[in-house]
């Protein structure tokens, strides 16, 4: 027969009682952390026990290293072993850079302030063929190497030099 040794506990007992312990589904709320800087969502979470993946998104509206979002979105209750993804705003988009020669410097003003972008307009400079106005060419002047279609950032300055039309002449 089984020979009983007293004081022992069932191995399998405890393993199953080790077992539903850990599988035990834990349900919490997720909590709103918008606006708040990756750091402090970070501690506010941690705490909780959350699985969190962060993750970068440009925005225009909410500072860079500032929480956009989670997801699942916050008030969602789900197990704390389901992962969370903390989206962290990367600040700004890129803009890319307009063909400006050839516009009038009011249509160049509109399409970099659709942008967030800035115009500053140089001395004009007379032309025998563009109409007083109209741009003859622009630059970023922090970087005068940059084209029409490269990027840059939400604020930049863009210079342009428009036409003063044809230079008068003595009669």
């Amino acid at each position: 027969g089984a020979v009983e040794t007293p004081g022992r506990c069932d191995d399998r007992a405890v393993g199953g009682g080790l077992s539903w312990w850990l599988t035990s589904p834990t349900m919490k709320e997720i909590p709103s952390l918008v606006g708040l800087s990756e750091g402090e969502a970070l501690n506010v979470l941690d705490p909780l026990g959350f699985e969190v993946t962060v993750s970068t998104e440009a925005s225009d509206t909410i500072d860079a290293g500032d929480v956009i979002r989670t997801e699942p979105a916050a008030g969602t209750v789900i197990n704390v072993k389901d992962p969370v993804l903390l989206v962290v705003s990367s600040g700004p988009a890129p803009r890319e850079l307009p063909e400006l020669t050839g516009l009038t410097v009011t249509k160049a003003r509109q399409q970099l302030q659709a942008l967030g972008l800035l115009l500053e307009e140089a001395e004009p400079e007379f032309d025998e063929t563009i109409a007083a106005g109209v741009v003859l060419r622009w630059e970023v002047p922090d970087l005068p190497t940059l084209v029409a279609g490269d990027t840059v950032p939400k604020g930049t300055t863009v210079q342009v030099v428009a036409s003063a039309g044809p230079e008068p002449r003595a009669v």
